[in-house]
């Protein structure tokens, strides 16, 4: 790195968070911790100061998730909003910079597992699941390459927020009419006119809960029967047109796309919309993975972005499959959610790569990015190198005891001049 490096001013700030972390005799009691830390200094002051900044992701393959979905970089601009992971729960914040550079030419470490791949410099900030501990930490890709038993996070305690008022039988029925109903539209659509048909199979989940629902609000419905297929025997819930407009209102009179609204319920409430669809339109094994049927593109989306604010993994993929009367094939379009918080991480790569990485600088520190294989994964991102009003609660909490040898304490107001 150009420059001096002051050896012994380095060495008595060492010394300081050393015995904080480790206690006084941490040069007896945590000798490799020691030795590992002062290893990273030396990979530090002997890096490129051109390369100092490459705490970053892929541009080509990256996504950020953001509250209108996941972003590539140049969809995005600062003071943009974005998810971040904040004490193991999902926020939103401000990107108060992104970090490009172009000029990348080197090597990525890739971590990959089971359902999981991250793609980053040797000197990204990655979140990991320490040994044996249900806690968390942060430390630079190279120092965590080749571990054999490595967990990185792919969920959190979700979003935490207040229920939105919707009582929650007439959000299973919208998501029943999203999944398995129909909307026969009339002329004044934009007055949200039309009748909401829902149909079931007898030996399905939903042919005695929606009738259920249906009467806790007091919604007129009828019934027809009809042969059916394959599933049983069918049931259609005719509701009156007049009383289809409270769900209506809800669905903008369209399942072509998940209302805005789903954005803003609570954990809670994404649960039940979760549950509620792998039931109707999907798979479901509570304990363990439950497949979410979707019938577009921009529903899939949406739906992934519900798991992660429900705090749960996912993935997104596509089965080929036959229509119903089994002479054509169909692309049938699924969103895994994984119940599980963390990945075990099987295999490392070096992976060569010359163009533009880059990484978004939040208060919190950890967001959630996803690349080109469409799983989420909870990751670092870059700091302010100089510092700034952003490092203040930081820079309180690091030196609240720190004195020099003069007894003097640091002030914050001289270092931020």
């Amino acid at each position: 790195f150009a420059g001096a490096v002051a050896t012994v001013e380095f060495l008595m700030y060492f010394d300081y968070f050393a015995r904080r972390d480790y206690g006084d005799n941490y040069l007896t009691t945590n000798a490799s911790e020691i030795a590992n830390h002062l290893q990273h200094v030396v990979y530090a002051i002997n890096q490129p100061a051109a390369a100092r900044g490459y705490q970053c992701v892929r541009a080509d393959t990256t996504q950020l998730s953001t509250p209108e979905g996941y972003k590539y970089l140049h969809e995005l601009k600062e003071d943009d909003k974005c998810y971040v992971y904040k004490e193991g729960k999902i926020e939103i914040e401000t990107i108060n910079k992104l970090n490009i550079y172009d000029d990348f030419d080197g090597e990525l470490i890739q971590f990959k597992g089971r359902n999981y791949q991250q793609t980053v410099t040797p000197n990204h900030r990655v979140l990991y699941k320490k040994p044996n501990s249900q806690k968390y930490d942060i430390k630079e890709a190279h120092l965590l390459k080749g571990h054999s038993k490595l967990s990185l996070p792919i969920g959190s305690k979700g979003i935490d927020r207040k229920d939105y008022p919707i009582q929650d039988s007439i959000l299973k029925l919208c998501v029943a009419v999203l999944t398995d109903g129909s909307i026969e539209k009339y002329e004044d659509y934009n007055n949200f006119s039309g009748r909401i048909s829902i149909y079931k199979s007898k030996n399905r989940f939903g042919y005695d809960e929606i009738k259920e629902w249906l009467e806790e609000n007091g919604i007129g419905y009828s019934i027809l029967e009809s042969k059916g297929n394959d599933f049983g025997e069918l049931v259609t819930y005719r509701i009156t047109k007049e009383e289809s407009q409270l769900i209506l209102r809800y669905l903008k009179h369209t399942k072509k796309e998940i209302p805005f609204f789903f954005k803003l319920l609570s954990k809670r409430q994404i649960e039940i919309v979760i549950d509620t669809w792998s039931k109707f339109d999907g798979n479901n094994d509570e304990k363990h993975i439950q497949l979410l049927q979707c019938d577009n593109e921009d529903i899939r989306e949406m739906m992934q972005e519900l798991a992660t604010l429900a705090g749960y993994g996912s993935e997104i993929y596509d089965r080929k499959m036959k229509t119903y009367d089994g002479e054509k094939d169909c692309i049938v379009k699924y969103v895994k959610i994984f119940k599980r918080k963390d990945k075990r991480v099987s295999e490392y790569n070096m992976i060569p790569f010359k163009g533009t990485v880059w990484c978004p600088s939040t208060d919190a520190g950890i967001v959630i990015f996803r690349e080109e294989n469409k799983i989420p994964y909870i990751s670092g991102n870059s700091v302010f190198w100089n510092i700034s009003i952003y490092d203040k609660p930081y820079f309180d909490a690091m030196f609240s005891d720190f004195k020099f040898p003069d007894f003097t304490a640091p002030d914050w107001s001289t270092v931020n001049g």
